[in-house]
């Protein structure tokens, strides 16, 4: 075993976001030596920084876990904010309340009377549906990264900027160090076997300028969220994602696309007919077909990909699981996570995690 980069790494990671940053770490903590790979800022530029606890009851331990993880590493004072509200249908609002009720969360259900006096925009809700408090974090993203990267430094991980294009350009850079690609959309293309197993999507999300609701509101019925960024600012994003063949084919997000799930965010709050979009952002993203990650051994890789924009939530807590793997302390990774699981093809369609609840 390496000593903190001393000499050969232990392992080499692909990819530096959240992901990739916190199995360093996780890694590094445990007295390996630990080379970290990326290509550029290792993060999407436009990343609303939700820790998101709208997940099913088989991922909430890692959530949890994620928490431990940043208070561990004291990267929470990069947290701007606490909680969102969050409209669904009946049936599901029940299901995330029982879910929060049993991990000692403190979300509830409110009235539009509850809060409305509060916000600058009045928000239309159907009979059926129901709107909650939610227990959710908002992070500044860079300055997570940043905390991230110094905890990196502070345990002796190496960076090194690359890019790696091919299965044997990986391996030549590994130099016999064990490998983990964590290569978000392009890990595909380093990894034999992973077709049929994950979706490449185009995750996007743009700007707009208005007057908005000043919280962070997901809208579970209409598949949009949205993130105050000031006053005058909001970034806007939705669950139609596209589903797409290459990841060189995530970077165009039509005006038009983005002017459609602006028009259901104004149907949602009064006043937003007066929004405007000031800026675009698209990339490619990759997720398990089932809408789970895909963590593992394919062949002699590891693989720790697949968080389908909930890296943020769930990467630090499983970061651990997967070391206790590769360590041996576990034996068998969980059904649902496990990257060679079977994964019926053909899906057209993202499954965002509030789908599995």
């Amino acid at each position: 075993m390496g000593v903190h980069g001393v000499g050969s790494p232990d392992y080499v990671i692909l990819g530096g976001g959240i992901a990739g940053s916190s199995l360093a770490i996780e890694l590094a903590s445990r007295g390996y030596g630990v080379l970290l790979v990326k290509r550029d800022e290792g993060s999407t530029p436009m990343s609303a920084g939700l820790f998101v606890t709208l997940m099913p009851e088989n991922l909430m331990e890692f959530v949890a876990g994620s928490l431990k993880f940043y208070r561990r590493h004291g990267c929470l004072r990069t947290l701007l904010s606490r909680g969102a509200l969050v409209i669904a249908g009946k049936e599901a609002a029940s299901r995330i309340l029982d879910i929060h009720l049993s991990w000692g969360l403190s979300s509830r259900e409110a009235s539009p009377d509850d809060f409305e006096k509060g916000l600058e925009e009045k928000l239309v809700v159907a009979e059926w549906e129901r709107t909650l408090l939610v227990d959710e974090l908002l992070f500044d993203v860079g300055k997570l990264l940043e905390c991230l990267y110094k905890r990196m430094s502070a345990l002796g991980v190496s960076v090194k900027e690359a890019s790696i294009v091919s299965p044997r350009a990986l391996r030549e850079a590994a130099r016999g160090a064990q490998v983990i690609v964590s290569a978000g959309a392009f890990t595909g293309s380093l990894v034999g076997g992973l077709g049929g197993r994950a979706l490449v999507y185009r995750c996007q999300a743009f700007v707009a300028k208005c007057e908005g609701l000043g919280v962070v509101l997901e809208d579970l019925v209409n598949d949009f969220y949205s993130v105050p960024v000031d006053s005058w600012s909001t970034i806007i994003g939705d669950g139609s994602n596209e589903v797409i063949g290459e990841p060189s084919r995530g970077f165009a997000y039509s005006i038009e696309d983005a002017y459609r799930v602006l028009e259901n965010y104004a149907r949602r709050v009064r006043g937003a007919h007066s929004c405007y979009i000031s800026r675009i952002w698209s990339s490619p993203c990759i997720v398990g077909g089932d809408g789970y990650p895909l963590i593992g051994k394919m062949g002699d890789l590891y693989l720790f990909t697949g968080f389908n924009g909930s890296g943020l939530s769930l990467a630090p807590g499983m970061a651990s699981l997967l070391a206790d793997y590769m360590e041996g302390k576990v034996k068998r990774l969980p059904a649902h996570l496990e990257c060679g699981r079977r994964i019926d093809a053909g899906a057209d369609r993202v499954v965002e995690p509030y789908d599995l609840i």
